[in-house]
């Protein structure tokens, strides 16, 4: 009961959803993160994510994210994805049931999109 009193309050002060069973990475940034969900997956240290952005299932199957992946407003995670270390889903786009590999940006969504090489890590984890 207490628990799911925090997590209101938490969704309430801060605009976030992320619930008290889901378990978030030691190391992590929220920039303005009005309007996130942050659903059940696999999550890694130096995770970062901003607003409206959301992480969740596709037929119970979940995501994994390795270290420094970054969310940019409004970008989602859904399903059966692994998102490999240093990778950037950039805003508003949306991946769904598909791996990202290593040092990319990924921009679009399943139907359209395209990944580019970016092995420059964000400044704000040095």
């Amino acid at each position: 009961m207490l628990c799911t009193k925090v997590y209101q309050l938490n969704k309430c002060l801060h605009g976030i959803d992320a619930f008290y069973e889901i378990e978030l990475p030691d190391i992590s940034l929220f920039v303005y993160p009005i309007g996130a969900v942050l659903g059940k997956a696999n999550y890694s240290n130096y995770f970062l994510v901003y607003q409206q952005c959301g992480i969740g299932s596709n037929h119970d199957i979940y995501p994994t994210l390795e270290e420094y992946v970054s969310l940019h407003p409004g970008a989602s995670i859904i399903g059966n994805c692994v998102i490999e270390k240093n990778s950037k889903i950039s805003a508003g786009s949306l991946i769904m049931d598909s791996n990202l590999e290593k040092d990319s940006v990924y921009i679009g969504n399943t139907l359209s999109f395209v990944t580019k090489k970016s092995h420059k890590r964000l400044s704000i984890w040095e």
